[in-house]
């Protein structure tokens, strides 16, 4: 039996003992022990932090290196790139230099790596040392949660190698049924797999989610747990071939079998797979999650068959399955040679498939992006169980309409935006099937907006009227399990560099309804809040340099592109030289004496539509109550009103309690009336400061029998 001769000569968990003198640099106040990690601040391109990791045995020829660290860059770095050089001495001798470089790091990120390499001494004797320099991107931090080293003899018979099945752990897990069948096992060309095996494992396949042990796991495979959402590693041998692993706390069905079922013998050689590390990065530098490993003994040959079943529709996996693949695990000790290889059973002609870059792996692990701050132009996505997720946007200094477009799907969330102390939110958006889930929680009426089909696609917009706070809160309730959200940061329109905003004049007066519009241009930096004025010039181009010729007519003005679809509820009169006079309010829209502001309205022959908005002074609450009296055909027209940027659609008869100004859109269809007779419908809406009216205005259409 190999002696390892296993010697620690070093082992530092950072979150129990104070290490900072020990080491040496050459910039000042650079080290430091914060929240339990050991934080290196490199302070220009020549920084260097070095430090002695313990007296190698001369009797060994290998030396392991383990680290668990993070890679941060604090709020105030400018380096979105950095790259950290690691070098490992024996004396003065350098025996190993690697580096991990990293590229677009967002503001407030963490990425999270684990250091797990083993060097040959090749008879070197003396004192080890690790240096750690930072020759790019030295405004981030290295934070290291322990450092462990130790030194020990090579064994032919342990060398451990990890395989990721490209895909397999996310597709099974979707999937009705799955299988892993192992074929062959041969050392030395002996098969090792016994008769036992065979009979115990005669009937493969299972229903993944529930029988292959899906789990989660650190980064360095500690505290491993059970994890049916989101699982980044599995275990399929338990129930596919038979094998009984530990399940002890942080060890989920983790490590090297116990023993088998009934405690057969299947052979000593099968016993050699396992599961460490969840994830690891392949030969291209990908990270790979669902690996597993074996302990191959390369002074004998290897040959390892088995095959790959996916069934996404039927509950026996071979049953017409959706991916059906032989893999091939070789290793040829005369040629040196390693093979991982898989021949697609559902389409043979197609021939041998290398996919060597997923096998014989160091486990050298990839990384973990932990990112609090995401930058405007980035995502942030989560599916599965209930919760509630709170991140920041980053949206820079640049001043002008900015926020977030969310998408619920069907399971109802709740999405707010936070700036400088303004909070707009959507509600619970997403499908209407599940608003008594909703209530049985005691989530209020008032904030249920879902609809059939689902509405849980939206935005929420604000306007950044100063530089600073940079960044926006977002907040997302997720009450509900099988839940998945997605968020897309929208970055400030400053519409610098642009010339003027794109709006449309027609001649008419406050009851006419123009059919002819022009495109013409107003010089402001956004279109949030702008209501035409007096004084105001308008212009023919985009470069703000040739007036409209208005000829002193009468004109109405409305805004067809998004994030603003409205006619503003005025008439106002345009010089030759595009001077705008005489603006005169049509109804109580923009600048009206009461809190609803008719913003804009549309109608055709099937439906009319409208756009209110009701001002809530800050530190308010306003009741908002929706009440309908519709004719033999009328309803809600919630097929034909399209919301845009944060508007809330109104589908039914409700009341609604809102803390800052909010904008609706509702209407009335009624156009597939079959009684022969003009109906008559109307919604009225009313706000009230506690028991106080404040205002009220009725909505109403005329509508006939006309089959839209």
């Amino acid at each position: 039996m190999c002696d390892k001769n296993i010697n620690e000569i070093l082992n530092l968990v950072f979150s129990s003992v104070n290490d900072e003198f020990n080491w040496v640099n050459n910039t000042t106040n650079a080290i430091d022990t914060v929240g339990g990690q050991l934080v290196l601040r490199p302070q220009g391109a020549t920084s260097e932090f070095r430090r002695s990791i313990g007296a190698v045995d001369p009797s060994n020829n290998k030396i392991r290196l383990q680290a668990n660290m993070d890679i941060t860059r604090p709020q105030g770095s400018n380096d979105n790139t950095m790259c950290v050089v690691f070098g490992v001495f024996v004396g003065t001798q350098l025996i190993d230099e690697f580096s991990i470089y990293l590229d677009d790091v967002s503001a407030g990120s963490t990425t999270e790596y684990n250091l797990d390499r083993v060097y040959d001494l090749n008879n070197i004797a003396g004192v080890a040392s690790l240096r750690i320099t930072v020759p790019e991107g030295f405004g981030n931090e290295i934070l290291l949660d322990y450092l462990k080293v130790e030194d020990f003899n090579f064994c032919s018979d342990d060398q451990r190698s990890y395989f990721v099945i490209d895909g397999f752990l996310e597709d099974s897990k979707n999937s009705t049924s799955s299988a892993i069948q192992l074929h062959e096992w041969r050392v030395d060309g002996l098969e090792t797999l016994t008769a036992d095996f065979f009979a115990d494992n005669s009937n493969p396949g299972g229903v993944p989610s529930s029988d292959w042990k899906m789990s989660k796991a650190n980064i360095d495979g500690s505290e491993r747990e059970s994890e049916n959402t989101d699982p980044n590693s599995f275990n399929p041998f338990s129930s596919e071939w038979g094998l009984v692993f530990e399940n002890v706390a942080g060890n989920f069905h983790g490590g090297k079998p116990t023993g088998t079922i009934g405690g057969n013998d299947y052979g000593s050689d099968i016993l050699q797979i396992g599961f460490e590390k969840p994830a690891i990065l392949n030969r291209d530098l990908d990270r790979k999650e669902g690996a597993f490993f074996i302990d191959i003994d390369f002074t004998k040959d290897l040959r390892i068959t088995f095959d790959v079943i996916i069934n996404n529709s039927s509950a026996d996996p071979f049953n017409n399955p959706d991916v059906y693949r032989q893999y091939e695990i070789i290793f040829n000790k005369t040629k040196c040679e390693c093979l991982f290889q898989y021949v697609d059973l559902l389409n043979p002609q197609a021939g041998i498939v290398n996919v060597f870059v997923d096998g014989f792996l160091s486990g050298l692990t990839g990384v973990e992006v932990n990112e609090n701050v995401i930058d405007c132009d980035d995502s942030f996505s989560f599916s599965g169980q209930s919760g509630t997720f709170e991140f920041d946007i980053e949206f820079g200094t640049d001043i002008g309409q900015a926020g977030i477009n969310y998408n619920a799907f069907g399971v109802p969330d709740r999405f707010e935006l936070e700036w400088n102390g303004q909070i707009i939110t959507s509600g619970y958006v997403g499908n209407q099937n599940s608003d008594q889930q909703l209530l049985n929680l005691g989530i209020p009426p008032s904030e249920i907006n879902t609809a059939t089909p689902s509405n849980g696609a939206g935005s929420l917009m604000f306007t950044k009227n100063q530089a600073f706070p940079t960044t926006a809160t977002v907040r997302v309730t997720a009450p509900l399990s099988g839940t998945g959200w997605n968020v897309d940061g929208v970055c400030v329109d400053t519409g610098v560099g642009s010339g003027g905003l794109l709006v449309e004049v027609a001649e008419g007066l406050c009851g006419d309804n123009p059919r002819s519009w022009e495109d013409v241009y107003i010089d402001e930096p956004s279109l949030t809040g702008y209501i035409p004025a007096n004084g105001d010039i308008i212009y023919l181009n985009q470069a703000l340099t040739t007036p409209f010729n208005g000829g002193g007519n009468t004109y109405r003005m409305r805004v067809s592109n998004p994030p603003f679809q409205l006619v503003y509820d005025l008439q106002f009169d345009i010089s030759s030289g595009g001077v705008i006079s005489n603006v005169t309010q049509c109804s109580n829209g923009p600048g009206g004496s009461g809190p609803i502001d008719v913003v804009g309205s549309s109608d055709s022959s099937c439906a009319s539509c409208w756009t209110v908005r009701v001002e809530v002074p800050q530190g308010e609450t306003r009741t908002v109550n929706f009440l309908s009296n519709f004719g033999n055909s009328g309803q809600y027209g919630v097929g034909w009103c399209t919301p845009n940027q944060g508007q809330l659609v109104i589908g039914n008869d409700v009341q609604l309690n809102i803390t800052q100004t909010t904008e609706f859109v509702f209407g009335i269809d009624g156009a597939s009336s079959n009684s022969g007779n003009t109906e008559s419908s109307t919604i009225i809406m009313t706000v009230l400061d506690g028991a106080t009216q404040l205002d009220q205005q009725s909505f109403n259409r005329q509508h006939n029998p006309i089959n839209c």
